[in-house]
C-alpha cells in the first residue's frame, strides 16, 4: 500500500510540479492525513526522488530527475493513460 501511495505521489508531483502539500492532498485519490502525507514525502525526499523549493507555507515539491531513473514505475498505470496524458521526460541532465 505504501509503495503504491508513493508511486501515486511521485506521479502527482511529476504531472503538477512544483506543487504544495495541500494540492497533493486534493489530487490524491486516498483519504490520508497531512502527517501521513508528510511522512511519505519525507521518505521520498530522503531517497532523493523529490526535492523541495521554498519553506514554510510556500514549500513546494519537485522531482529530482537525477534519481528518478532508479525509481520503480508502475507500468500498468502508465499504459492505462492515454498517450497524450502520459508525462514523459524528453531528456536527462546526467552529470
Amino acid at each position: 500500500m505504501k509503495a503504491l501511495r508513493q508511486h501515486k505521489i511521485v506521479g502527482i508531483i511529476l504531472q503538477n510540479s512544483p506543487i504544495g502539500i495541500s494540492e497533493i492532498l486534493g489530487i490524491l485519490d486516498e483519504n490520508i492525513s497531512v502527517p501521513t502525507l508528510n511522512r511519505e514525502l519525507a521518505k521520498l525526499k530522503e531517497t532523493q526522488i523529490i526535492q523541495t523549493i521554498g519553506n514554510g507555507p510556500r514549500l513546494k515539491y519537485v522531482i529530482s530527475f537525477e534519481n528518478l531513473l532508479t525509481f520503480p514505475i508502475n507500468i500498468e498505470a502508465f499504459f492505462n493513460l492515454d498517450v497524450d496524458e502520459r508525462k514523459i521526460i524528453e531528456r536527462f541532465n546526467i552529470k
